[in-house]
């Protein structure tokens, strides 16, 4: 009986370990949503939102005048502080961004923000507590949330952002997934923040973006001076940032690596079960024949 439940409980853990080296997401048009925009109001598919270029509001979505709910939603804006007014717009507007999306547990939602600009010269600029619950809400509908900056100004004003892993616990998202340039390296990188990790991955580059867990909050102080000192950083003008990056090229050179690296973890953990079932068999045979002779 042991022998089966042990057996039961490695194929569960092989199945969540590998879900969760890669998250598969169906992306389609669900419903029809109208925006408040600076041309008036607006109406989109859901996927095809980010058309419409620094929303202040999302007023409703719905399928012929019915109400819709969503599984997914992509939006669009110039910078991040556009993004932030976004959220403080649809703040005062008593109807939060999450009210729009499904409460089906039966599949993720989704949240895609597409951002060109960041100006990093405030200290929590990126990914503060508080915008992170305003824009995901106190319910926590939406599972995911996928940020993805176009350019990344840098300069000697520039602070480097820090993200703490205990606001990645206080906020609503299960994930958020950060595809961002990175000044120094010239490339397109990935980071992705999990609520109720100990540790949260470390940041490729912290030059731009540091992660900070536990105990390594008492050294943040310290290692932010070390990497402004020692880190040499490139510096970009505003009109260099379409030349810094081929974004399409980096971006799917960053997805195969991703790909593969999530094929070998997978490969790599079934080979370690299936050693871990061989050797349960062994031993469940070796107690049946002491059994047997005694």
């Amino acid at each position: 009986m042991i022998f089966y439940l042990t057996l039961f409980n490695l194929i569960f853990i092989v199945n969540k370990t590998c879900g969760m080296l890669n998250i598969e997401f169906d992306v389609k048009n669900e419903c029809s949503v109208r925006l408040e925009t600076d041309h008036g109001i607006e109406t989109c598919l859901n996927q095809q939102c980010s058309d419409f270029k620094d929303p202040w509001r999302v007023i409703n979505s719905h399928i012929q005048d019915e109400p819709c709910y969503l599984h997914y939603l992509k939006l669009s804006f110039t910078t991040y502080d556009q993004l932030l007014v976004f959220i403080e717009l649809q703040q005062s507007s008593n109807n939060r961004l999450e009210n729009f999306f499904s409460n089906d547990e039966t599949k993720h939602c989704m949240l895609e923000i597409q951002i060109n600009k960041i100006y990093p010269f405030n200290e929590n600029y990126f990914l503060s507590e508080d915008m992170l619950n305003k824009l995901g809400g106190p319910i926590g509908k939406i599972d995911i949330l996928q940020i993805e900056i176009l350019n990344w100004y840098n300069s000697t004003r520039s602070v480097i952002q820090i993200i703490d892993n205990n606001i990645v616990d206080r906020q609503p998202f299960q994930q958020i997934t950060i595809f961002y340039p990175c000044n120094f390296y010239h490339t397109m990188e990935r980071l992705v923040l999990a609520k109720y990790l100990a540790y949260q991955e470390r940041s490729s580059c912290p030059s731009q973006i540091n992660v900070i867990n536990g105990d390594e909050l008492l050294i943040s102080n310290d290692e932010t001076i070390y990497i402004q000192k020692y880190k040499p950083i490139n510096t970009f003008q505003y009109d260099d940032f379409n030349k810094s990056y081929n974004k399409s090229d980096d971006t799917n050179d960053n997805k195969n690596k991703s790909h593969q690296s999530n094929l070998f973890a997978k490969i790599f953990i079934i080979f370690i079960i299936i050693i871990g079932i061989c050797l349960l068999f062994a031993y469940h045979y070796y107690c049946s024949s002491s059994q047997s002779s005694n």
